[in-house]
């Protein structure tokens, strides 16, 4: 995996949960949300377009997420663990196979 950026940095790195590769854009804490959230807002793209994924587009955006401050938790462990709870909880442990039309359009 390529190095993670710093949380406050922005950078795209890629996890992988379960088998489900995940392209990461780590949006920094900047912006509207900074002076409410400690934690950067992130987008997920899928890697492989062929294989089930947090949404049926392929792509998901992770924004005002409120969760106490975690001294040591790098940018990739906390991009996990929210991935890791969204799947648990927002999809019942299910993933969505990505629609032909968006697999389409992003080759």
């Amino acid at each position: 995996m390529p190095a993670c950026s710093r949380l406050g940095q922005t950078g795209e790195f890629i996890i992988e949960h379960e088998g489900m590769r995940v392209r990461i854009d780590l949006n920094g804490i900047f912006g509207i949300g900074s002076s409410v959230g400690f934690w950067p807002g992130f987008a997920a793209d899928a890697v492989d377009l062929d294989k089930p994924f947090l949404s049926q587009a392929g792509y998901c955006s992770f924004l005002g997420i409120h969760a106490d401050p975690a001294p040591g938790l790098l940018p990739g462990e906390f991009v996990s663990r929210v991935i890791a709870g969204y799947v648990r909880s927002g999809l019942k442990g299910r993933l969505k196979p990505i629609e032909a039309r968006y697999r389409e359009r992003a080759s």
